[in-house]
């Protein structure tokens, strides 16, 4: 059997918590797959996040909560997710499914990137064409970003495609084996080469409810501190 782990980062998204469940099971339910485990990432939450998780943990086993006692931010998130699912899997077929608990990275084509990696792709990529939460000052703020990441940097990250991706277990492995200390998961992936993977575009809709958790200093310093 096939297993997926959902690693979900969540930072004050309380209001998301059972909207994204409740999606994930029934469109998990319409392809007949069970072989599961959702991995919240709780990075510091200061509303009732941890309190949301805990009350449904006790209705699904499939749900693994990791808490984080200050906001470590995205990527450390991940990374938690990511040791999570190897101290798990010793020689079992597995993959990772990176998603954020805001909504925008839609259920229905988390689906579609399971039915793929089951029929033998190994490497699936998200591309946004659109982002209905994006105004003029977030789409400067993010050509901005990445001017100064691809401009500074010898990795050459591609704009619009988020963390929204699937990564088979040898990809994980190999993540898990580097070094890092201060990762980045878009640049890292960069240095496997994007050739080898299937990309699905996708239109993100707004976020269901709270409010992104970059401005442009963080966006700043995370290009910075990656280089």
């Amino acid at each position: 059997m096939k297993k997926v782990y959902f690693i979900i980062s969540a930072y004050n998204e309380e209001d998301n918590i059972d909207i994204l469940i409740d999606s994930l099971e029934s469109e998990l339910a319409k392809i007949r797959f069970e072989d599961y485990e959702f991995v919240f990432v709780n990075d510091g939450s200061k509303d009732n996040t941890l309190d949301v998780l805990l009350k449904r943990q006790k209705i699904n086993e499939k749900i693994v909560i990791i808490n984080q006692s200050t906001n470590f931010g995205h990527e450390l998130a991940m990374t938690a997710g990511l040791n999570y699912t190897v101290s798990e899997n010793k020689s079992k077929d597995f993959s990772v499914l990176f998603m954020d608990a805001d909504m925008q990275h839609p259920p229905e084509i988390a689906v579609q990137i399971i039915k793929l990696w089951l029929g033998g792709e190994k490497l699936i990529l998200t591309k946004r064409t659109d982002n209905e939460d994006a105004g003029l000052r977030y789409k400067i703020m993010g050509n901005l970003y990445y001017w100064i990441l691809n401009f500074l940097s010898d990795v050459k990250i591609p704009r619009n495609m988020p963390d929204f991706r699937l990564l088979d277990k040898k990809y994980v492995l190999w993540m898990n084996g580097l070094n890092e200390t201060d990762r980045m998961f878009r640049g890292m992936l960069s240095l496997i080469g994007l050739r080898n993977a299937h990309i699905i575009e996708f239109d993100a809709p707004k976020r269901n409810a709270g409010t992104s958790k970059y401005n442009f200093l963080k966006l700043y310093s995370l290009s910075l501190n990656h280089l």
